[in-house]
């Protein structure tokens, strides 16, 4: 009986009954388009991340056998690879290519993504399988092909029966970095040779359950005791981070502010139907002698019945267009629980408000205090108004701002690859003089003058390898800009220890007196193209065209007071340690062409290149005819803006030859990154839009139960007061209009409100007018919203006085 009057009654209430099955509907939309737009993107993400950089969280180098035994008994260890060291060489094939030789087990080449492009791995212990980067040094096709190999003294010919994709390039390199001992391998053999080899082993880690990149370094830590072996998978990491903590975190904000308007959106729309209702339920109070509890029950039934008609229209539709098993049963279910529990308090409070009024003796004809109850509940529809309103202004815009802020557009003025020879160098500190224990594997010239030959090459910025080097100036050409430059930039530590062997040796070099090292020098070396570019830009003299440099002091160090001229000699300084390990002192006399007192600006091939510190441009031909660098320690490439997309596969290949040759180097590529970006904008996108979608639709169905809300309470009144000319100013069309404007005026100043403190905390490099422009996009949003409520109010009142002849 009261399941039957209840959904009797939500029939004959068309509007509220639609508003809360649609409200109800995009709810679970919400809850189940979040988790599958986030899983969707994490799985991409991750198995991108996996593929390039493994699917290990760190490394344990110069393993024994006990230790091995340890990593097995670690609960918190998932899953563990090992790979063995069997040597390597400088020239594979009798080519210039160096590699690393070596054996993985089937869990290593699991854990880390390791691709067969070619071929197989290696069954018998006369083969071996190659990285893609040393088919190089065969002509066509290395499989098949025999090469000489020589391990622990012993030469031998193996075949070469499968070619992997290149990886060792992409993993992280160690921070103990030893060719031969710490490297990966390049060559892989066949597992066979692990038990009758003298190998340097390493295992791959990787971990049951951490949250985070903290959690993960505490993890291992405890597990190694923080020994110098092991290391973590930073690259790993730090695109892990993108998918594991901003994505979710993005997706969990996106529900709880569309659940949160929902929320707020249904209670108001329930109060209106409640307050409506309450004769009726009188009628059925008296008629059917019901108690205070079957009115609960007949009340919480029609909530129940429109919870589960939005749950049938959802699954449906949901079935229809993705299938069964993409709704996220828990998020809803949670959130339907949220829900219930919200009715039942909200029934219990109105159910006992309405029964102390009517039939509790508290029951009395109080005009005023009516009058504030009518006015009250009116308010709070206004302040649920322009809660929804405040909320949806900084949500457009922010929205807008993060991808136009983030747009691939804004890559067009980055370098489309980016390499670097080594992230870390070992080294000591002697009397300001940095003697290197470990050099980077640079690269080389000629590697790059090819590389610049490449028709798809617009230009290359090319940082060369300076570590050590010291730019040194007699004192009495110091002036007070370059003694407050050296003394600001100059770095001291006092806690490090200069090795007193060291320190005896560095006093016998012949090393000039009076002179002081100039820190925090940017070095810039120009082939003939750009040499000649940057020169006639400065109007360069003849006379020092071919063996000078150019100096850029920017104009708060330098201007007239420089005590360097044009024509003058500096000095570039550097303490090397040779192949012996002794040590020998360098040192370059070079002719300033010209003093340029502004920042170091290259615009070439529509590049433009700029650094506001103290500059030193030279040449390339006199770096390589006077020896002054070894190589290069960081490359930006540039290309030209039509490829076509062959000519762009040959020219990545060329790239990745360079860094593939290198093992300890690092690289990103702008299409990668654009692919990424794209990949997380298009997820920030499509949120942000049906958060907006979601957002409207609320404010519409607030604002419409409103509307008839107010138009309900003027037909009883002019039904009760019909030859009275009582008529409340808000029940006008203008008195409701004026009304609303004053909600959205609030909501307009609240939501610029939050904006100003958006801009305060977060800096953006947009336009002014760009964001003044998605600014004023959502009040016109927001102001179309309200002139159509306008007509509809309009139409709304001439039909209702043409019913009642008013």
């Amino acid at each position: 009986m009261i399941f039957k009057l209840a959904f009797k009654a939500i029939l004959s209430r068309k509007w509220f009954s639609a508003s809360v099955i649609i409200l109800m509907t995009l709810s679970m939309f919400i809850i189940t388009f979040g988790k599958a737009e986030a899983n969707k993107l994490i799985e991409k993400l991750e198995r991108n991340t996996t593929n390039k950089y493994g699917a290990f969280h760190a490394v344990v180098n110069g393993i024994k056998q006990n230790e091995e035994d340890y990593i097995k008994s670690q609960k918190s260890i998932k899953h563990y690879g090992i790979i063995k060291n069997m040597g390597y060489t400088n020239s594979f094939n009798n080519t210039k290519l160096p590699a690393t030789f070596g054996t993985m087990d089937f869990q290593a080449k699991e854990m880390g993504h390791i691709i067969i492009e070619k071929g197989r791995y290696p069954e018998r212990n006369n083969e071996v399988t190659i990285e893609s980067y040393l088919q190089e040094a065969f002509n066509g096709n290395a499989i098949g092909e025999k090469v000489k190999i020589k391990i622990n003294n012993s030469e031998k010919y193996y075949k070469i029966v499968g070619v992997i994709k290149n990886y060792s390039s992409n993993w992280t390199t160690p921070n103990n970095y030893k060719i031969g001992k710490t490297s990966y391998p390049n060559v892989i053999f066949n597992n066979n040779l692990m038990n009758k080899t003298q190998l340097n082993t390493s295992a791959l880690i990787e971990l049951n359950e951490y949250h985070d990149f903290d959690e993960a370094v505490k993890v291992i830590n405890d597990l190694f005791d923080k020994s110098e072996n092991v290391y973590l998978n930073t690259k790993f990491f730090e695109e892990e981070f993108i998918y594991k903590q901003s994505i979710p975190t993005l997706r969990l904000s996106f529900i709880i502010i569309s659940l949160f308007i929902i929320l707020i959106s249904l209670i108001y729309t329930k109060s209106v139907h409640f307050r409506k209702q309450e004769n009726e339920i009188e009628e059925i109070f008296k008629s059917y002698g019901f108690n205070k509890k079957k009115i609960i029950f007949y009340l919480l039934s029609q909530a129940i019945l429109l919870t589960g008609f939005g749950a049938i229209i959802f699954f449906l539709t949901n079935i229809f267009i993705n299938g069964f098993f993409q709704v996220d049963f828990l998020g809803i279910l949670s959130w339907l629980i949220i829900l219930f529990c919200v009715d039942i308090i909200y029934i219990m409070k109105q159910s006992t408000s309405f029964f102390n009024r009517k039939y509790g003796g508290k029951e009395s004809v109080n005009i005023p205090k009516k009058f504030v109850e009518d006015n009250t509940f009116s308010w709070k529809g206004n302040l649920i108004i322009i809660v929804i309103v405040a909320i949806f202004i900084p949500v457009y815009y922010i929205s807008n701002l993060i991808v136009e802020e983030n747009t691939p557009k804004k890559l067009k003025n980055e370098p489309d690859f980016s390499l670097f020879a080594k992230q870390t160098v070992a080294y000591d500190l002697v009397n300001n003089y940095v003697i290197e224990d470990q050099k980077a594997n640079t690269f080389k010239f000629r590697d790059v003058e090819k590389l610049e030959k490449d028709d798809t090459i617009n230009y290359i910025e090319k940082v060369p390898y300076t570590i050590g080097t010291s730019l040194s100036v007699n004192e009495r050409n110091l002036s007070r800009y370059l003694k407050s430059w050296v003394s600001n930039m100059s770095e001291k530590d006092d806690t490090y220890q200069t090795p007193i062997d060291l320190e005896n040796k560095i006093k016998k070099l012949p090393i000039k007196k009076k002179l002081t090292q100039i820190p925090n020098v940017n070095y810039y070396v120009l082939n003939k193209k750009e040499w000649t570019s940057l020169t006639s830009k400065y109007k360069l003299k003849n006379k020092y065209q071919s063996d000078s440099i150019l100096m850029f002091f920017p104009s708060i160090n330098g201007m007239k007071e420089d005590k360097i001229k044009d024509g003058d000699s500096i000095k570039l300084e550097r303490i090397d340690l040779d192949e012996k390990n002794e040590i020998k002192y360098k040192d370059w006399d070079l002719k300033v062409g010209k003093v340029i007192n502004k920042s170091y600006t290259l615009n070439f091939n529509g590049i433009h290149i700029e650094n506001s510190g103290l500059s030193i441009a030279i040449p390339e031909r006199l770096v390589k005819k006077e020896k002054i660098f070894e190589g290069y320690l960081e490359l930006y490439i540039y290309l030209k803006e039509k490829v076509s997309a062959k000519a762009y596969e040959k020219t990545q290949l060329s790239i990745k030859k360079m860094y593939d040759n290198n093992q300890e180097s690092n690289h990103e590529n702008k299409h990668e990154q654009i692919e990424k970006q794209l990949s997380l904008l298009s997820f920030i996108n499509k949120l942000s839009n049906i958060l907006i979608f979601s957002i409207i639709v609320n404010l519409v169905i607030v604002l419409m139960t409103k509307l008839y809300f107010k138009l309900r309470e003027k037909q009883q009144f002019n039904s009760v007061n019909k030859p009275s000319s009582l008529k409340p100013p808000n029940w006008t069309l203008w008195g409701l209009f004026k009304e609303l404007i004053i909600c959205f005026m609030y909501s307009f100043f609240i939501g610029l409100l939050f904006i100003y403190l958006i801009e305060v905390n977060y800096s953006s490099d947009l336009l002014l007018s760009t964001k003044i422009s998605f600014l004023l996009e959502s009040y016109a949003i927001v102001s179309a919203i309200l002139v159509g409520l306008a007509f509809l109010l309009f139409f709304q009142d001439k039909k209702s006085k043409k019913n009642t002849g008013c």
